[in-house]
């Protein structure tokens, strides 16, 4: 329920940064009143994980940073999803987008190209990685796929570019 996701958030929060939690395709494990809660994901909710666990709301900036990251983050999915269904306006970016193009290997990738430069550390990296991995391997290979990292690296990149000296 939205309710149990509210709070597996702010235990998520209340633990500090780098709180261990499993992420895969279709769920995320999070540490619920000292239990393990499986909670129904998508690739944004996943990225949107993935990006907590990096940043660390105690350090540098604390909160206003993290935000700043986690605003670039889904700027660039919006964008790069955007590029391919059109449904909405896009922010800044309106990448060529081939018909077809996957749309969760574009968010996926967007926001990778944003995370891996706000955190290129090996533990970023690693982090970012296995995400990234996880992510694109539930997607069939082929031109869907293709397309649609390209068109998420590209709008990923993008975004970070313009924003990286907020």
């Amino acid at each position: 329920s939205e309710d149990a996701w509210i709070r597996a958030i702010s235990a998520h929060f209340a633990q500090g940064p780098r709180t261990q939690v499993g992420i895969g395709h279709d769920a995320a494990v999070v540490e619920l009143d000292g239990r393990q809660v499986v909670l129904k994901t998508d690739v944004v909710i996943d990225w949107n994980i993935t990006a907590l666990s990096l940043s660390d709301p105690r350090a540098d900036l604390g909160r206003p940073n993290q935000m700043r990251q986690l605003a670039m983050v889904h700027t660039a999915m919006h964008d790069a999803v955007n590029s391919i269904i059109g449904k909405y306006e896009v922010y800044a970016v309106k990448a060529a987008a081939p018909p077809g193009a996957s749309t969760e290997a574009a968010a996926a990738s967007a926001a990778y190209a944003v995370l891996i430069r706000l955190f290129p550390t090996a533990e970023g990296k690693e982090t970012l990685d296995a995400g990234l991995a996880a992510s694109l391997a539930a997607i069939p290979d082929g031109a869907s796929k293709t397309d649609g990292v390209a068109v998420g690296e590209f709008v990923g990149k993008t975004i970070f570019d313009l924003r990286a000296s907020d």
